[in-house]
């Protein structure tokens, strides 16, 4: 965040989490994230058969879709050890690896919950939404310059489970 020693940290975050501090060793690179963490996790005796990568902080789908292709590319192939050229291709071979991703959580903002964006995130694989709602009333709303409405957010929750995700606030 802002105040963070850490010049690479999300605005949701301090740095200093666990997560946030594997992501700032691997330079935040996906590929390394997933290989690391997965290879961590065999060295402490677990069996390491499935795994579920959450995408935090930093309003996701509001990146450059070549970069959101690029990472979520990349922790595919990072399952599967191919170098995959699309998400697609990625996806597919992730499938046949012996280490299955079986889910995909990304946190995001009912502005960045759109239909074109629920579209990419289930082209990710992605199967769970955790929406940043920051109040159900708007006064507050209006107040945190957050971009959407009360309403706003209610349209984007039946969307997203429309769509088939599990949604989290």
């Amino acid at each position: 965040g802002p105040d963070s020693d850490f010049e690479y940290s999300t605005q949701s975050y301090t740095g200093y989490e666990p997560t946030s501090m594997r992501a700032i060793r691997a330079r935040y690179d996906p590929y390394l994230q997933a290989r690391h963490r997965i290879e961590q996790l065999k060295q402490l005796g677990h069996s390491v058969d499935k795994v579920e990568f959450i995408v935090m902080g930093g309003t996701f789908m509001s990146l450059p879709e070549d970069y959101r292709d690029y990472f979520i590319r990349n922790l595919h192939d990072a399952l599967s050890g191919h170098k995959s050229s699309s998400v697609d291709e990625a996806v597919k071979y992730s499938e046949r690896s012996n280490v299955k991703c079986i889910g995909i959580t990304i946190e995001t903002r009912p502005d960045y919950c759109l239909q074109r964006h629920l579209s990419d995130m289930l082209k990710y694989g992605c199967t769970r939404l955790e929406i940043g709602v920051q109040s159900v009333y708007e006064d507050v709303a209006l107040d945190t310059n957050r971009g959407h409405t009360v309403k706003a957010v209610c349209e984007t929750f039946n969307l997203a489970k429309d769509a088939g995700f599990k949604v989290v606030a």
